[in-house]
């Protein structure tokens, strides 16, 4: 949770890669090394042809990562609730729902 909706953190765009099938069929320590030398040079992202060749000298593979780019939906401010309005709020569902229950003969069965 944030302390507020500016958070920069909080309305940040989601960016990632995927790991490559090659590497993750290698199982978990291969996915693990792969993630620290992949922090190593995803600058070159920005350079296809370059990091291509990084990508097929250290673990034979030719085709990059894919990117995963999601956008932020925003955030939701749910206010701040003292413990007596949490109650108050809960009682007045509860009381609502009673009287649904007893509104008609099909719902008193239950």
């Amino acid at each position: 949770y944030h302390s507020n909706t500016n958070c920069p953190r909080l309305n940040s765009i989601y960016e990632n890669f995927e790991i490559p099938s090659e590497i993750k069929k290698k199982g978990p320590e291969m996915v693990k090394q792969f993630r620290a030398w992949f922090e190593t040079v995803k600058h070159l992202l920005e350079k296809p042809d370059v990091f291509v060749a990084r990508l097929q000298a250290r673990w034979g593979i030719v085709t990059n990562p894919n990117a995963i780019r999601i956008e932020n939906s925003g955030a939701l401010d749910f206010g701040s609730f003292t413990l007596a309005e949490i109650e108050a709020k809960i009682d007045a569902l509860l009381k609502e729902s009673s009287s649904f229950t007893n509104s008609s003969e099909k719902t008193e069965q239950f």
